[in-house]
């Protein structure tokens, strides 16, 4: 049966996603450090001032998502998302384990309770559903940490004793969360509270694919009503113009061809794209008229986007320098110097060796802590830098740059300004 095999192609679509979920963090492709404002993406930092990588990625997804939820509706809910993912595999789970009715199964034959078991029976059948969901949890909270917490941190605190604050509060509010949701909401959080699935809705038009219902053949389906049974959000697919919820996860068709399999009829449900019956896109040229389906313009953003996020990985910077004035430093120090540190981060994929020198001031009145700088990955120094005063003359701005040279041959800038004070007037 069609809709069986897409069943099955949705599910191991929906469990290869949620096998990433869980495993990506592991790998290092992929962390995010709150603290410092950084994403970290296969050892390189990209922040948020990096501008031509971080806007553009956001504009492609938004295109891109805006393109794919106006053609297929709320499609992510249904096959990618990992709340409906598990919320379908725990409503089995606690059919075939308490006996319960359960809307979301993918069996043409009604979800009917099983007989009553006795106290003892229910109990150990209660506590180990409790105990799957509790484990369930676990796994995805330790996974989200690890979005946001190095491998160090996590296993301080949870095996050496490093208490971390930030650590606890994460892990004691979203383990809550995962526990209440995946053990009592599952599929209401999906119907009434997730903010994600109205905005997929808010893309959705005349032309979004949904579920189609052959009124002509009304009469096959007098008696039966059980694809408004299987729906695990509730909805009745024979009435699609009143739906505002529909996930396009072909439970419902899946349901009605088994049914009406039996008596040698074809399923009076099926997907479709609105009120078309033709293609989804379709460019018309008849005449010189063109006629651009509304897949075409986000289509449009993902590409400028695309080209946009290209300049800003061909320009980026692997590192990032700073100088900075050492204002304290100058107010307690001496007439005869102004103070500088120099602020270095390793943003590529690879650690890097950087030799440091300044241009645009007499090399006599620079004194540099040290001329070479070796940064792991991800890993910040800080190089202090003196300028002697004397020999310039006073009170007017003197530009210069602090250079630094990478063992690979990239060079990296970084500006700054030394002002020479007037030392007859300090003097006096």
């Amino acid at each position: 049966m069609i809709a069986a095999k897409l069943i099955r192609i949705r599910h191991g679509i929906q469990w290869a996603l949620l096998a990433a979920f869980v495993v990506l963090p592991f790998t290092g492709l992929f962390r995010v450090d709150v603290s410092s404002g950084r994403f970290l993406i296969g050892g390189m930092q990209i922040w948020w001032d990096d501008f031509f990588i971080v806007f553009p990625f956001w504009a492609m997804i938004f295109f891109s998502m805006t393109a794919f939820y106006s053609n297929f509706g709320m499609i992510f809910c249904g096959w990618m998302c990992p709340q409906h993912t598990l919320s379908e595999w725990l409503n089995g789970l606690a059919r075939r384990l308490l006996g319960r009715r359960v809307l979301a199964g993918i069996s043409p034959e009604r979800a009917e309770g099983r007989s009553k078991r006795k106290r003892i029976g229910l109990v150990l059948a209660g506590l180990a559903f409790t105990l799957v969901v509790v484990l369930v949890a676990a796994v995805l909270t330790l996974a989200s940490l690890r979005y946001f917490f190095t491998l160090d941190d996590l296993w301080g605190h949870f095996a050496q004793g490093r208490f971390n604050l930030y650590i606890a509060v994460f892990t004691i509010m979203l383990g809550t969360f995962v526990v209440i949701d995946l053990g009592l909401l599952r599929h209401f959080w999906c119907k009434y509270m997730c903010p994600y699935g109205l905005w997929q809705y808010m893309f959705r038009n005349r032309d979004t694919l949904q579920i189609r219902f052959a009124a002509e053949r009304a009469a096959d389906c007098r008696s039966c009503s059980l694809c408004k049974d299987v729906c695990p959000m509730d909805l009745d697919p024979r009435q699609p113009e009143v739906y505002t919820r529909c996930i396009n996860c072909a439970i419902c068709i899946d349901a009605c061809e088994g049914y009406l399999g039996r008596f040698g009829k074809g399923p009076i449900l099926s997907f479709g794209f609105g009120t078309r019956r033709e293609e989804l896109i379709r460019i018309q040229t008849r005449r010189g008229r063109v006629v651009t389906p509304s897949v075409l313009w986000p289509v449009g953003g993902v590409l400028v986007s695309a080209l946009t996020l290209a300049y800003g990985v061909a320009t980026f910077d692997p590192l990032k320098m700073v100088v900075h004035p050492e204002r304290a430093v100058s107010m307690r120090a001496t007439a005869d110097h102004a103070a500088y540190s120099v602020h270095l981060v390793n943003k590529g994929s690879g650690p890097q060796v950087f030799r440091l020198s300044v241009d645009g001031l007499p090399a006599a009145l620079v004194d540099m802590e040290r001329g070479e700088v070796r940064l792991p990955v991800a890993e910040k120094a800080e190089v202090p830098l003196i300028v002697r005063h004397g020999g310039l003359a006073y009170d007017r701005p003197y530009p210069f740059r602090v250079l630094a040279v990478a063992a690979d041959g990239g060079r990296f800038v970084a500006d700054a300004v030394y002002y020479q004070p007037d030392l007859s007037a300090a003097g006096g």
